[in-house]
């Protein structure tokens, strides 16, 4: 009687954690029946054959013909990539894992990458575009990079304004941006040393590297 009583209570638990996150959740939860988990397997692991289906074709479109990935990157990418739900995100998986598997790059890619982009948003990554495109944007940039305040970056992306500093906070974490030593930096012998300022930002070497190899171009 009592295992009984447990069993539909589990039951009624189990339904109720189901029918919150179809409210929260952008997968459609009824595509299978079944138990919750059933559901999250199914989706993460569309999610993972998606990434390499566009990874294969991103390839196959410039006729790579790609070689053997490192299992450690490979299996931390699909597992991060199976519970990505943006759409632009999904694609940057997909370009890292062809970068990975291209003989013209895999043995340049820094193994961090996948941990990096797994801590940025669709909106970081939006940014680090937009400032990799105008770094690229003519050929003197590569003489002269341009150099980004706060809020210019934020002219080309619409986020409140209480969320700016923490979202530059976060990619100067990943030392993707950098605050200009020549803006607002000390010496330090020979070398320059920058301080913490918002008005004057550019890229890493590393956060350049980082936004080509999550573009397959």
């Amino acid at each position: 009687m009592k295992e009984e009583i447990i069993t539909e209570v589990s039951k009624q638990l189990v339904n109720k954690a189901t029918e919150f996150l179809e409210k929260i959740v952008n997968p459609p939860l009824k595509e299978l029946g079944g138990l919750l988990a059933d559901k999250m397997k199914y989706w993460r692991f569309r999610n993972q054959v998606n990434t390499i289906i566009q990874a294969e074709k991103f390839l196959k479109e410039k006729n790579i013909k790609p070689e053997k990935v490192p299992l450690k990157p490979l299996f931390s990418l699909l597992e991060y990539s199976s519970w990505e739900e943006d759409q632009s995100m999904q694609i940057k998986w997909a370009s890292l894992l062809a970068n990975y598997a291209n003989p013209e790059f895999s043995n340049d890619i820094n193994l961090c990458y996948v941990e990096i982009l797994n801590q940025l948003t669709p909106i970081e990554v939006k940014i680090l575009d937009i400032l990799y495109d105008a770094y690229y944007d003519k050929p003197s940039n590569l003489k002269n990079p341009p150099v980004f305040s706060k809020d210019k970056i934020f002219n080309f992306v619409n986020t409140k304004k209480e969320k700016q500093l923490i979202i530059i906070d976060n990619l100067f974490r990943l030392n993707l941006l950098q605050s200009t030593a020549s803006h607002n930096g000390v010496l330090v012998g020979e070398f320059p040393i920058s301080l913490r300022t918002y008005d004057a930002i550019e890229f890493t070497p590393l956060g350049l590297d980082f936004v080509k190899q999550c573009r397959f171009q």
